[in-house]
């Protein structure tokens, strides 16, 4: 008989070292666990898109390089109501300097406005004349230059009619000129009235923070809106006004907005994703102790993933982030085909639990691993791709899938131990609980037998149903290319939402694209 393979001699030690001494097996097991929950509770999420972008494409090397000369990420808009146009246009002026000095590390700049543009363009409005006065006008003046020298010669009028040499041209005309030429080129409506970004007839007026915080930093995030509530409390805008209220909007709310969002959808998915997977666990086994066993060891090896997600990347994105329920139901596959062969040498053929664990390791170890191999290279392929929403899934689900597999052969077994020793299982075969354990599945064994054709004919039939389905669905291109339609669903709209739509009818082009 030939000698036993080395990682089958490893696996019986395993099985031996946990049977023998299961304590101390889960102990090492939860000291190699602390540090990787310690990395896992600091994992950051960043939801921002460039977060997906590769690395090496020089359009986001580009972008980024620029990015990081920039004095704004982003722009945080605060809006005033009220009555009184004065009382806003008084806020505006004493809170901007204010948010202003909180300094660059905050703040970019402040718009409060086109007052200083208006400022510019009336002292330089001669070097935007309009292209056809001043085409005129040169004509103008090399006619009156011919003029001129024809006096001064005595050859008569060069050029000019009599209406034309009736008045000199002199700077000051030429100035008139020029400024009828505005005037009548003028906006019958001034879009910014006074210089300020005001709007629903005086009642709201508009301030862009243009800031470098991203508003997916959560916690600079928090104190730049922590100061601008102090800054607008110090203004006091209802001691001007007793009907001004503030709002906020802009693009570095609703990604403060979008982060919460995608944060609170991880937190649901994972929690439900986890729990559900648990409640399909414990519907098949229909035992308690099952239960908590695999929620122990997925538990494990989720934190595991997770730790070291940490340490390598540093943090999940918007993509990444729905891992865990993902990794959770697949990587508890081990430990399901694990439990059901130790349950079966326990409540079949009658062994003792030493011998189940031995025989639940031989027969499932290289069969679970290769199906954990499979999935950690079909996780894997995502790796190589550029686009980093792609190659850190598959980066951290190859990696949860081999860590899963190793949690549960390290963990399960001993808890299994230590639990039989407290409780022992099958102590009464013949109980109502043990024969009613399963009975749904009488159904499905009666089906196979009685009617196999008709399930394989349905089975083939429903496969290219889909087959021809899904090939429409491609050929269609099934990508979705306008990324309003990728934001939170939200069934009441925020006060940021609603107000963005009027604040970019205010400031125009000057808002946050």
């Amino acid at each position: 008989m030939p000698a036993p393979s080395l990682p089958r001699r490893l696996i019986d030690r395993l099985s031996e070292l946990q049977i023998h001494r299961p304590w101390l097996v889960m102990l090492v097991v939860l000291l190699l666990t602390v540090p990787m929950a310690w990395a896992a509770s600091g994992l950051g999420l960043k939801t921002d898109f460039a977060e997906l972008l590769p690395d090496n494409r020089m359009s986001v090397i580009e972008m980024r390089r620029v990015g990081k000369l920039l004095s704004s990420a982003s722009t945080l808009t605060i809006v005033a109501e009220g009555q009184d146009t004065e009382a806003l246009k008084k806020f505006v002026d004493v809170a901007g300097p204010k948010i202003r000095a909180l300094g660059p590390e905050w703040v970019g700049s402040v718009d409060d406005g086109v007052r200083d543009t208006q400022d510019y363009l009336e002292k330089n409005k001669f070097l935007y004349a309009p292209h056809d006065e001043l085409k005129k006008l040169h004509d103008e003046v090399l006619s009156r230059y011919d003029y001129e020298v024809g006096k001064a010669t005595g050859m008569g009028d060069l050029g000019l009619d009599d209406d034309e040499s009736a008045e000199p041209l002199t700077a000051e005309s030429v100035k008139r000129r020029i400024k009828e030429a505005e005037e009548k080129n003028r906006p019958a409506a001034d879009k910014f009235p006074g210089g300020y970004y005001l709007g629903e007839n005086g009642h709201t007026i508009v301030m862009l923070v243009r800031t470098p915080v991203e508003g997916g930093s959560v916690e600079a995030s928090a104190e730049l809106r922590r100061k601008i509530d102090q800054v607008i409390a110090e203004v006091g805008p209802t001691k001007l006004d007793p009907t001004m209220k503030i709002g906020f909007t802009g693009d570095f709310i609703t990604s403060v907005e979008e982060y919460d969002g995608v944060k609170n959808d991880l937190t649901h998915v994972g929690a439900w994703g986890v729990s559900m997977v648990l409640a399909v666990v414990l519907i098949f086994f229909l035992r308690t102790r099952v239960l908590l066993a695999m929620a122990a060891t997925i538990a494990i090896g989720l934190l595991w993933t997770f730790g070291a997600t940490r340490m390598t990347i540093g943090h999940l994105n918007s993509s990444t982030g729905f891992l865990v329920s993902i990794i959770a139901g697949n990587g508890i596959n081990f430990g399901i085909i694990y439990m059901a062969r130790y349950l079966e040498g326990r409540r079949a053929q009658h062994y003792d639990v030493a011998k189940a664990i031995r025989v639940a390791h031989e027969d499932t170890w290289l069969s679970t691993l290769a199906a954990s191999g499979a999935a950690m290279v079909a996780y894997g392929s995502l790796a190589v791709t550029d686009f980093r929403g792609f190659k850190h899934f598959g980066f951290i689900g190859g990696m949860g899938m081999i860590l899963c597999w190793i949690a549960t052969y390290a963990m399960l077994p001993p808890i299994l131990v230590v639990s039989e020793r407290v409780a022992p299982m099958f102590t009464n075969p013949e109980s109502w609980r043990s024969r009613t354990r399963g009975i749904y599945g009488f159904a499905f064994a009666w089906a196979a037998e009685k009617a196999s054709r008709p399930i394989v004919l349905l089975g083939v039939a429903g496969a290219l149903a889909c087959g021809f389905l899904s090939y429409r669905y491609v050929v269609r291109d099934p990508m979705e290319y306008d990324f309003h339609n990728i934001r939170n669903e939200r069934k009441d709209e925020t006060s940021a939402r609603v107000q963005s739509t009027p604040v970019a009818q205010i400031v125009g082009r000057m808002g946050p694209d």
